[in-house]
């Protein structure tokens, strides 16, 4: 894509994420970075903080690190799957603020092991969820095996 006057800067990121979304890469056109279509698997981490959620919250808000003490932020990718859900007070002023967090439907399924979901979503700018994956990490996972096998579910689950 050719920059110039004529072409809005919103108009140049809809042609990059077009093409990112298309072809898994692309150069922006504004300022030439490198811009990718990254692979985000499932992994134990935050399904483990799901689990510890669901036992403290099951659906109900709750903050993220003072009730899972998971650190880092690949908890907000559990969204892509549709397991979790972040409160917003622009969608809801009843809602708690910044941090909190709650399980949805699907996510509790998931977390009892009564689902499976794909393995890897492809994000790309923003964190902008992409498509699941269809060339490295195709198929689906349960809670067990995003978990691994060390890993003692049913301890966790209280069984």
């Amino acid at each position: 894509m050719a920059i110039d006057d004529e072409v809005s800067l919103g108009d140049a990121r809809e042609w990059l994420i077009e093409q990112v979304e298309e072809r898994d890469h692309e150069e922006c056109p504004c300022c030439g970075q490198h811009v990718e279509c990254y692979h985000r698997l499932l992994y134990k981490k935050p399904v483990e903080g799901m689990l510890i959620a669901y036992r403290t919250a099951e659906q109900e808000w709750f903050h993220w690190w003072r009730t899972t003490n998971v650190n880092g932020g690949d908890h907000a990718k559990l969204s892509h799957w549709g397991l979790m859900e972040t409160a917003s007070r622009d969608r809801n002023p009843n809602e708690p603020g910044v941090g909190y967090w709650r399980l949805t439907d699907k996510g509790v399924a998931f977390v009892r092991n009564t689902i499976t979901v794909p393995k890897c979503a492809r994000v790309t700018i923003k964190n902008r969820f992409v498509r699941w994956c269809d060339d490295k990490h195709t198929g689906e996972i349960n809670i067990r095996g995003a978990l691994g096998e060390e890993y003692d579910y049913d301890k966790m689950m209280g069984r």
